[in-house]
């Protein structure tokens, strides 16, 4: 949503959020392009970047309070929507290499699928 667009560059400027990683290639497709990867490397870092976290849960929910006020889309079509953005997600989280790796390495190749699939990222 434009608001998005508008306000979380800000946001991130504003705050001068800094260490930024590079999104992992499985993430670029799933997460928004104003999704930041970092490691605060301080108290005063860790209090900015949650102070920034809540902004972004606070722009979130003014905007859904904002599209329910303003009556957009039906129930059914917005939980068709999450349905979609969630599968997606699953389906993106199960290629990510380091976890599938992490878990083979822990229990096995056939429990760590079986885990991925149908426990972490169980699609509805």
């Amino acid at each position: 949503p434009a608001i998005f667009n508008q306000r979380i560059p800000k946001m991130q400027s504003d705050m001068q959020l800094e260490g930024h990683r590079a999104i992992p290639e499985w993430g670029q497709q799933i997460f928004s392009k104003h999704c930041l990867c970092m490691r605060p490397s301080s108290p005063e870092e860790v209090a900015i970047f949650v102070e920034y976290a809540l902004g972004i849960a606070q722009l979130t929910v003014d905007f859904g309070e904002q599209q329910i006020e303003a009556g957009v889309g039906s129930e059914s079509t917005l939980v068709a929507e999450r349905l979609r953005c969630y599968r997606r997600f699953c389906d993106q989280q199960c290629k990510n290499d380091k976890t599938t790796r992490i878990l083979q390495a822990t229990f096995g190749p056939d429990f760590a699928q079986q885990y991925l699939e149908h426990v972490l990222f169980d699609g509805p």
